[in-house]
């Protein structure tokens, strides 16, 4: 029992995940390398970005930085898209995540956040939870 709790912690906290409001699902996974590691999906498993560094999501979209590159997501059956791709300004722009002009979130969780820092505190929920 003694040898089995503390198993059962480091378990507990290399297997936590978070769903945000849109749908995406950040989990938190064990690298060799990193030792953890934040990895972000859509509703349906698909992985949007590993090693996810900075969020920031409202009710119907999320972008961030993972992997040293850019990425957005709409929820529902929508494909990321990412920093290189010409669409990726516009896309931002119209999900009202980033002003023009501006740096920072405009989301819910203002400003960017980290992704641990996410794990570890947040409970994002969807709106029809919150009542």
């Amino acid at each position: 029992m003694v040898i089995a709790y503390p198993f059962l912690l480091v378990l507990m906290y290399y297997t936590t995940d978070v769903t945000f409001p849109n749908g995406a699902v950040l989990y938190r996974n064990f690298d060799w390398q990193t030792v953890s590691r934040g990895d972000l999906y859509t509703a349906n498993g698909v992985l949007i970005a590993r090693d996810v560094d900075l969020l920031c999501w409202n009710e119907m979209a999320i972008t961030g930085i993972g992997e040293r590159r850019r990425f957005i997501w709409l929820s529902g059956e929508h494909d990321p898209i990412y920093g290189s791709d010409p669409r990726f300004p516009a896309v931002e722009m119209a999900s009202g995540l980033i002003k023009p002009q501006e740096s920072g979130c405009e989301g819910t969780g203002r400003p960017f956040v980290n992704a641990e820092f996410v794990l570890t505190n947040l409970r994002p929920m969807r709106a029809q939870d919150r009542r």
